[in-house]
């Protein structure tokens, strides 16, 4: 169960491409260390608006340097006209991510957003999470990260 919805508007332009509001659901993994959320450790660990949209081009970055998100963001910029095109030229994909659920797993240092895109076939086929770990952010398909949930998966 959510621990609480949180709204998405300080991370636009991700999800700017669709009327607000936007809420994310976020879900605290509990561990023997961190049973319950830890206000201090979010203050101390939980990104900005402006850090979590930086953080999503890195990711994104991460996804055109793969030949398939190369591939999608070429087909994208000649298919796309008008304001989608104008956004995705300033914002990449970020417009068109809806935040869904936040993941956190304080214990491992993990943050997750799995997001639902809405204009990539090969995304939409598969999702996207965007993920901190390590002080790094990193670009998956949904199902990337779950390693650090495991405790989730197996019914806990």
């Amino acid at each position: 169960m959510a621990m609480a919805s949180v709204p998405t508007d300080a991370m636009l332009p991700v999800g700017s491409a669709f009327k607000p509001p936007h809420e994310a659901d976020v879900f605290w993994f509990p561990t023997d260390q961190e049973p319950t959320p830890n206000d201090r450790w979010l203050k101390a660990n939980f990104p900005t608006g402006k850090d979590c949209v930086d953080g999503f081009r890195s990711a994104f970055a991460l996804y055109v340097s793969d030949g398939c998100g190369r591939e999608m963001r070429d087909k994208l910029l000649s298919e796309l006209t008008g304001r989608k095109l104008e956004q995705f030229r300033s914002d990449g994909w970020l417009p068109f991510l809806i935040c869904d659920r936040i993941y956190i797993n304080a214990q491992a240092g993990v943050i997750v957003f799995k997001c639902q895109p809405h204009i990539d076939y090969n995304l939409e086929e598969h999702g996207v999470e965007v993920s901190l770990r390590g002080g790094k952010w990193h670009f998956g398909y949904i199902g990337d990260s779950m390693d650090y949930f495991d405790y989730w998966q197996n019914g806990g």
